[in-house]
């Protein structure tokens, strides 16, 4: 009885120390299966994630080769727009006033020159005189025009519509203090031609 007793409790014992039986070997297949289920469940919700990931990437892409290109049209009529005078600064009074100035003061060194050979005596070359002179004018009077031109004259500078209205308020101020040179000395110079 005491190897009966004995067998009994290595079987118990083995009944216990078995870690699977069959029931439960069939159990765990369906359990991997449904775990496997699980993660491919999970799989194709990763997936599904991942591809409006690259939709959204693609989309990002595309907004910012437009924005790109939006970016670089709004710069080039920037400076498209900082190369040409507006019709304001173009129509401006100011720049008639100029050429009128200019054009005087061409006519008053041309005359200024013409009255050099008039005068002679005291030893003075006034014909070289009255061209020096002349000379002196016409190129203040190119000075301002070309500038003018410059400043009027689409593809030449880069400025704005304020900064030419500067520009040209400047060169106002020189073409008339040139004048008020040349008017000055020409009155000089007929005062000194005359003969007393």
């Amino acid at each position: 009885m005491k190897e009966l007793l004995i067998i009994v409790g290595c079987l118990f014992f083995y009944q216990a120390l078995m870690a699977q039986n069959w029931s439960e070997w069939f159990r765990q297949n369906h359990t991997q299966l449904l775990y496997l289920q699980e993660q491919i469940a999970a799989l194709q919700a990763y997936q599904a994630t991942q591809q409006r990931g690259y939709e959204v990437s693609a989309e990002g892409l595309v907004v910012i080769d437009s924005t790109a290109t939006a970016d670089y049209d709004q710069h080039a009529t920037h400076f498209a727009y900082l190369r040409r005078p507006s019709a304001g600064v173009l129509n401006d009074p100011r720049i008639a006033e100029i050429d009128t100035l200019c054009e005087r003061t061409s006519l008053i060194a041309d005359a200024i020159e013409a009255m050099g050979p008039l005068r002679s005596g005291d030893g003075q070359d006034w014909a070289a005189l009255g061209a020096k002179i002349r000379r002196a004018f016409d190129d203040s009077v190119y000075s301002v025009t070309s500038r003018l031109a410059e400043v009027l004259t689409a593809e030449e500078l880069q400025m704005t519509d304020a900064d030419r209205e500067r520009s040209i308020v400047i060169l106002r101020l020189e073409a008339k203090g040139i004048y008020a040179q040349a008017s000055a000395t020409f009155k000089e110079f007929i005062e000194q031609t005359i003969l007393p």
